[in-house]
Order: C-alpha cells, then structure tokens, then sequence
C-alpha cells in the first residue's frame, strides 16, 4: 500500500485576491477550480534519475529517491482540509486501485474540492510514462466530510514501472482556488501484481537493486544452476575449522554457530 497526503488551509484575509466580478459567485468559484485542475493532470510524464541506475543500465536502487514535501501548513487557521491518497495492489483480482480520500475537515468548511488521482506505467525505470488510470472526484459540500472516498481500479496485464501522479483543488466560499500537486517517485510490480521487494543486507547496509527494465528476462526452469544441497554444512564446517586453526583451541566455535 502507497500513500500520500495533500494539506490545504485558506486565510483570514481570503477575499484578498478575488476579482470583484468573482465575489460571492460561487457556480464561477467552481469554474475556476475545475480550470486549476486540469491543469495540474498529465497523459504522461517523464522519469529520469540516472545516478540510481548501475553503471551496465541493468540495475536499479529504486529507494534512492525520497519524496519532498514543500508544502508548509500550519493547521491554525479558519479553514483546513486533508485529501489522503493511496495506492492499494490486489494479486487475488490483478489490479491496481487507487483511492482519493478526504482525511480530516478542521474549522470552516470548503465549498467544493476537486481531486484526482491517476496512475501512469513504463517499461523502463528511466523514460516515458503513460497515464494508464485516469481518477478524478469532483466532492461536492455536502460529501466534504472526513472519511468521504472514491476509487477507480485498472487491471494489470504485465510487469510494469508505475507512478502515481495526485493533485486537488480546494474552494473556501468566498476565497480564490487553492491547488496543490505531487509525483511519486516509480515503484515497479509484476503481472500479480506484488511490489518489487525491498531487501536489505544487514551487514553491508545495501538494497537489493530492481531490474531498470520491467520485462527483464526469465531463465528456465532447466537452465537455472541448481543449489548445493552441501552448501551450508560444507561453509559451517569450514569457518569452524578455520576457527580451529587460527586459535588452535575452537574456543570461538559456539559463538560463530549461533550466526550459521
């Protein structure tokens, strides 16, 4: 499950910017608001990050990137919303769903917010994403309340790169639009789909890196090296000799069997 929150606040002087001819009309609020929003939608966007990518372009650190929040909101004044997002993966029915949600409604209720949540997909980690799921919730005053939700689900047919592309525009009564937008970074699935997981080598402090493409080949069952059934008795018994021979004693050897 992805998440990802935007946070809206209006003013006390939120009549400051209104055109006269805008004052207290709100059918031309909502007008502007819905022109804000399209704004903030994309049919594709464009990734690159190449310093996260091996230097053979086969191998990706697909956590290398953190999401930036810019948006400072204190939470003090007349009017405050929250529009969470989330990204749910289900393997029982192959799909992707994604979930606009508003979280809290703090003081003075807004109007009228317009919200999206769209998906695009990739082959390549690096490159052009296409809007695969297009999601948008127009929430009206009386459905702006906390816990009010839409989604809209888009079936997976192979593995991909994904990112989640989340915008909302909020109207106050009597107050301009207020907008504001986020890009994920890209998370990549299989056909199941299940995330890419994140594994971590406690020792080296490394991550596993993802293949940079998605429909990275598959070797066969039959041409796959099959595993030593010996290999871990033979590595026990060789660190343990090796002990052995270093202090001559094996007073060492319980210790380094509790790590094997």
């Amino acid at each position: 499950m992805l998440k990802g929150t935007l946070k809206f606040e209006v003013d006390e002087n939120k009549t400051a910017k209104l055109k006269e001819v805008d004052f207290r009309d709100e059918k031309e609020q909502i007008k502007r608001a819905d022109q804000e929003a399209a704004k903030l939608k994309h049919d594709y966007l464009i990734h690159s990050n190449p310093g996260a990518v091996s230097e053979d372009g086969k191998r990706v650190d697909l956590y290398s990137e953190k999401q930036k929040n810019n948006n400072k909101i204190k939470g003090k004044v007349p009017g405050y919303v929250e529009i969470q997002v989330e990204t749910l993966l289900n393997p029982k029915n192959h799909t992707i769903t994604n979930v606009i949600r508003i979280g809290k409604v703090m003081g003075e209720k807004p109007l009228y917010i317009n919200a999206s949540h769209d998906l695009l997909a990739s082959r390549y980690y690096n490159g052009k994403f296409i809007k695969v799921l297009n999601h948008t919730k127009k929430f009206s005053v009386l459905e702006i309340k906390p816990g009010s939700s839409s989604s809209k689900s888009f079936r997976v047919g192979a593995s991909s790169y994904y990112k989640r592309d989340y915008a909302a525009t909020v109207v106050w009564k009597d107050s301009p639009p207020i907008a504001d937008a986020s890009k994920s970074s890209p998370f990549l699935a299989n056909k199941k789909p299940a995330l890419y997981p994140h594994a971590k080598d406690s020792h080296t402090k490394q991550v596993m890196g993802a293949p940079a493409d998605a429909n990275m080949k598959v070797v066969p069952k039959d041409k796959r090296e099959d595993r030593d059934p010996n290999l871990r008795k033979n590595s026990k018994s060789g660190i343990l000799k090796n002990t052995e021979n270093q202090n001559g004693t094996g007073i060492n050897t319980k210790f380094i069997m509790l790590f094997l």
